[in-house]
């Protein structure tokens, strides 16, 4: 079929500007020229006026854009028409709001969309500063001082000069060999220009699968406006620019998308799509009298036990409300968990089988992922001439999702430090190479790590066990401690593990079609079923998904008053100067978020009591892990390195020595010091452990002859 032609194209676009709303819309852009630069047309409004139309402009966007553009400018009214073809610019034609089927994925591009009209949605990896980018350049002739205008080639990297000082325009007529052309650029015309990396949404990969990447070209009124970790949707034309080797070019291309609209995504979870279908399931689904049991039976069913962590991790995946306070400071809602657990206890497994769950799961392992790879890094960009660029990190991609960090005791001190911004103020700072930025990571966090000495000791304070500051482990709403203890749970265990192994041996030898005839199917059946989730994979990141972007729970009267008595009770018990503080305001806090998670887990729109005894059955099981001493609570035991009682002792012995460093100025010998603090009652394993934290934190040192002194 010919292509239709130029006049053709504009009286079709004529005759869409006559449309009342349409022709409005203009004018009302026109009035505010050049403030408002762009006329934006939706997608379904072309499908409706002529969906032939709107076929050929996908077809050869480039010609249908430029000419409506040129259509736009004859129905400017008269009195605004010449300011607007005076500008170097002018007014623009955008397209918006594609539908889902007009989407391209981003590694799905192939050379037949070459020079077509398409759309793509990601994330945001990249983005370069915005610079000017000339559009038509003025040169100056040395030789004779006449102005040469040319045109710029708008894909080309390099400067385009003139050939020769034109004689019929009033120039000498000398070619670039024998003068020199200076550019003139206040009489030149510049557009603003900026480059950024489009990584495609790891909701949409396949297991394993690398994400691709696509360059944008953003230019005029759409520079600046979106930065890493944003989630956008481009609409826009795919151009091809031939591979360089040196100044010869091959014939190969690189691909960049020329953007004619960007589109950020505000909803949380609006990448995946629900249908009919889809929301009955989710209904009958959240109808369910024994949902919660469901949902977590659904959470790594592959694992035997450790039925309040799953229960932890369930609520983690829906997450509180996150809100802003009056005063315009924001509250996070987001959940995070910390897992710390001996050898073999499954930590990693319940972590890749979260990312996977969970709609924007992020899976980065601490050992191998450094300060940069988790937040921000600073890296020169090829398509942006070598400049600096952010690109964004794990927890930055994870933005709006759960990012599950292995190993994060393995993680050097300076690399950690950069997660304390990251999990309570849920941004990530950036002032790297002339780059001065805040990108947003509003997502939860479930890390996890092994203790320092192999096994964990539920005796000792967890600071002391694990490679973490307290200030870090102090940002965790729940901290959860796998044993590996022998005990009556070993034979179901095994007999868990048995049966794993033995459907997935049968499964296989079904998918080869060699499945031995003597094994009982009826018993395998059970066995399969026993270990397959009740909920299905797709459709629990659906219901959670729905969950997140449709539900935003209120705490009832009740609710407010059970979480209240809860924490004045806790409170009431530390008043006593002798008893160690049970509970702080991050707990408080905590309990909420937990309270509305399971609210929207209902999909309720009120947190009720039961929410709040569920939240708090979980707070006090990781309470009576970690915080427990002497039958009470000691919060003491996970946010600091001494515990209520130790911290006395500490002072104690710390007197003791000043006293002792008053009668012997020299400093006090090691075993005078023992023998002493035996006197006061102190053990040798005390006033060991006791004064290698007084010498960790700068209190006291010791000389070479081996006497302590105070610092």
């Amino acid at each position: 079929m010919p292509e239709p032609s130029k006049e053709e194209i504009k009286q079709r676009w004529q005759r869409f500007f006559d449309e009342p709303e349409i022709a409005e819309r203009i004018r009302a852009v026109a009035e505010q020229f050049p403030n408002q630069r762009s006329v934006y047309i939706d997608y379904h409004e072309l499908e409706v006026f002529d969906p032939e139309f709107l076929s050929d402009l996908m077809d050869s966007p480039h010609l249908f854009f430029r000419t409506g553009e040129e259509a736009i400018l004859d129905n400017v009214p008269a009195e605004i028409r010449e300011t607007v073809e005076r500008h170097p610019i002018g007014i623009h034609l955008r397209l918006k709001n594609a539908p889902r089927d007009a989407f391209v994925d981003i590694r799905d591009i192939r050379h037949n969309h070459v020079d077509r009209l398409i759309s793509i949605t990601g994330i945001v990896k990249r983005a370069s500063a915005v610079r000017p980018r000339l559009l038509r350049g003025v040169f100056r002739c040395r030789s004779c001082g006449h102005r040469n205008t040319v045109d710029q080639d708008p894909f080309s990297p390099t400067m385009k000069e003139p050939i020769v000082c034109v004689k019929e325009e009033g120039g000498c007529g000398r070619n670039r060999n024998s003068t020199t052309f200076a550019l003139e650029a206040g009489a030149s015309d510049f557009i603003d220009s900026q480059t950024i990396m489009v990584q495609e949404s790891m909701e949409g990969l396949r297991g394993g699968a690398q994400p691709q990447n696509l360059n944008i070209l953003l230019e005029d009124d759409l520079v600046g406006l979106i930065f890493p970790g944003d989630r956008v949707r481009i609409n826009g034309i795919l151009r091809g620019r031939p591979q360089r080797r040196g100044q010869e070019k091959l014939n190969k291309f690189d691909l960049f998308l020329e953007a004619i609209s960007v589109e950020q995504e505000t909803t949380d979870y609006e990448s995946v799509v629900l249908t009919e279908e889809d929301m009955e399931a989710i209904m009958e689904l959240a109808r369910s009298p024994d949902l919660v049991e469901r949902l977590r039976s659904s959470i790594a069913p592959n694992i035997y036990g450790y039925t309040e962590v799953k229960e932890a991790v369930v609520l983690q995946l829906f997450g509180g409300v996150a809100k802003e306070s009056p005063g315009g400071s924001r509250i996070r809602g987001d959940i995070h968990i910390l897992l710390i657990g001996d050898p073999g206890t499954a930590k990693s497994q319940i972590l890749r089988e979260v990312a996977a769950i969970a709609p924007r799961g992020i899976y980065a392992s601490g050992k191998s992922a450094s300060a940069a790879g988790l937040t921000a890094a600073a890296v020169k960009d090829d398509a942006s001439d070598g400049r600096w660029t952010l690109e964004a990190g794990a927890l930055v991609l994870a933005d709006l999702g759960t990012a599950c960090i292995d190993e994060l005791d393995k993680m050097s001190p300076q690399d950690r430090s950069s997660m304390h911004e990251a999990m309570e103020q849920q941004t990530v700072s950036v002032a790297k190479a002339g780059i001065n930025a805040t990108l947003r990571c509003r997502c939860s966090m479930l890390g996890a790590a092994n203790p320092k000495r192999g096994r964990f000791n539920r005796y000792d304070p967890i600071v002391d066990q694990i490679d973490m500051p307290p200030t870090l482990l102090s940002r965790f709403d729940l901290i959860f401690v796998l044993t590996d203890i022998p005990g009556d749970k070993d034979a179901e265990i095994a007999d868990h593990i048995l049966m794993v192994h033995q459907v997935g041996e049968a499964r296989k030898q079904r998918e080869k079609k060699t499945l031995d005839t003597s094994i009982d199917m009826d018993e395998l059946e059970e066995k399969e079923r026993r270990t397959s989730p009740p909920v299905d994979k797709d459709l629990l990141r659906k219901y959670i998904s729905y969950a997140k972007d449709n539900v935003f729970p209120v705490l009832t009267q009740e609710a407010m008053a059970a979480i209240r008595d809860f924490y004045l009770h806790m409170r009431e018990l530390g008043r006593d100067p002798e008893n160690a503080i049970p509970i702080t305001a991050r707990q408080l806090e905590g309990l909420i978020r937990l309270s509305e998670s399971s609210a929207r887990m209902r999909l309720s729109p009120r947190v009720e009591e039961e929410d709040v005894k569920r939240a708090l059955s979980i707070m006090n099981y990781y309470l009576k892990q970690l915080a427990e001493e002497g039958g009470e609570y000691d919060i003491d035991r996970i946010m600091s390195p001494y515990s209520h009682k130790q911290r006395g002792k500490a002072l104690d012995l710390r007197n003791m020595l000043m006293e002792m460093i008053k009668e012997e100025p020299g400093g006090v010998p090691e075993k005078e010091l023992f023998e002493k603090a035996r006197e006061r009652g102190f053990s040798d394993s005390e006033v060991e452990k006791l004064l290698g934290k007084l010498n960790a934190s700068g209190e006291i040192y010791k000389s070479r002859e081996g006497k302590y002194k105070v610092a």
